[in-house]
């Protein structure tokens, strides 16, 4: 008998009767509710679902096909549910990629700074060079003069160029140690 009655309380929504349409979402709400939060573990998450659920049924009235109401509903909620599952597993995979994002962001803004500030550093302490130890230094390092080169340069022994370059070197090393 409930399966006639629903039957023809979807004909009379199909033909345009609001009361059938309210006395059928009355009758089915509470139990689509009750199983979609079985499905979401969410009360309101449930309820949108019902409802946005029984807007479709009311809007699509007039296409709709329907032999067995109960089953229809049902169907309709659980593959409702199953949409919100998916969205929600979509929500947290892109939630995860921005926070790692974030973190990577903020790792390379830290290296930037670290570097920036470790580049600083060693200007500083080639700058504290005496002067012909930060000359030989610069030449050796920066324009990439050979150390025969330098000392030609100069008027000075490839020695005292290697002495220089090891003594800057030193010097560096102690002025960034404490990193």
């Amino acid at each position: 008998m409930e399966k006639r009655d629903d039957i023809e309380l979807i004909q009379l929504m199909i033909a345009g009767n609001d009361l059938a349409f309210k006395m059928l979402y009355d009758k089915y709400y509470a139990s689509l509710c009750l199983f979609a939060n079985k499905i979401l573990c969410d009360d309101d998450a449930s309820i949108d679902v019902v409802q946005d659920m029984m807007v479709w049924l009311y809007e699509e009235r007039a296409t709709l096909e329907i032999d067995n109401v109960k089953s229809f509903l049902f169907r309709a909620v659980h593959n409702r549910c199953l949409n919100v599952l998916k969205h929600q597993k979509v929500e947290r995979m892109y939630a995860e990629k921005a926070q790692q994002t974030a973190v990577e962001a903020d790792d390379s803004i830290d290296n930037i700074i670290n570097a920036t500030e470790t580049t600083a550093k060693i200007a500083s302490a080639i700058e504290a060079l005496p002067d012909q130890c930060k000359l030989i230094f610069k030449r050796s390092r920066f324009d990439g003069d050979s150390n025969d080169e330098i000392a030609a340069q100069l008027g000075i022994s490839k020695r005292t160029v290697e002495t220089q370059i090891s003594k800057a070197l030193r010097r560096l090393r102690e002025a960034l140690g404490n990193e």
